[in-house]
């Protein structure tokens, strides 16, 4: 009977993972590089090929390839303006947004100071300035906006385990706004 030595053992073991490992990096390597390609930046229909790769297409007679270049510059332009509407519809959406978020915290603001007088009013944007400094202290400590998306969300190592935070009197736990 034929013994396997232990050298040869691991490596036939640890040679199909590694190979796996390598494709599998390949594999999510090549959209990043295609992404940082300029013909894929606005999307496929970004790029028109040129006469000469038009030329290439067989069964096309000159005519036809001539009309195919045209119409898919014309495409190019009909996406290019669908995507700036797209923008611009965005951007004013935003500003409407904007305009009433303002109209309401100017209507609230107004109703609190009446309802609470100056001096009360003073004290609650105090307090609430001090609320959001140290939620935004606490959110950067985690890692700030994308934290999750990067993998570099930091939890606590028993924070699946733990129980739920007792609440305070503001109704969150830890008065997070």
């Amino acid at each position: 009977m034929n013994a396997i030595s232990p050298t040869r053992l691991s490596f036939s073991r640890l040679f199909p993972r590694r190979v796996l490992a390598l494709a599998l990096l390949v594999a999510l390597s090549a959209p990043a590089a295609m992404a940082q390609s300029p013909a894929h930046e606005a999307g496929p229909a970004a790029r028109v090929p040129s006469a000469e790769q038009l030329a290439t297409i067989p069964s096309l007679s000159s005519t036809q390839q001539v009309e195919l270049h045209k119409l898919l510059v014309e495409r190019r332009a009909a996406m290019e303006s669908a995507r700036e509407k797209s923008r611009e519809a965005w951007q004013a959406q935003r500003e409407r947004t904007r305009a009433e978020r303002e109209r309401i915290d100017q209507d609230y603001s107004t109703r609190m100071r009446q309802a609470l007088g100056d001096e009360g009013f003073a004290s609650f944007a105090q307090w609430q300035s001090k609320q959001r400094a140290e939620h935004a202290e606490r959110w950067q400590k985690r890692g700030g906006h994308g934290a999750m998306q990067r993998g570099k969300w930091q939890r606590s190592p028993d924070a699946g385990n733990a129980p739920a935070a007792p609440k305070t009197s503001a109704g969150t736990p830890d008065g997070d706004l």
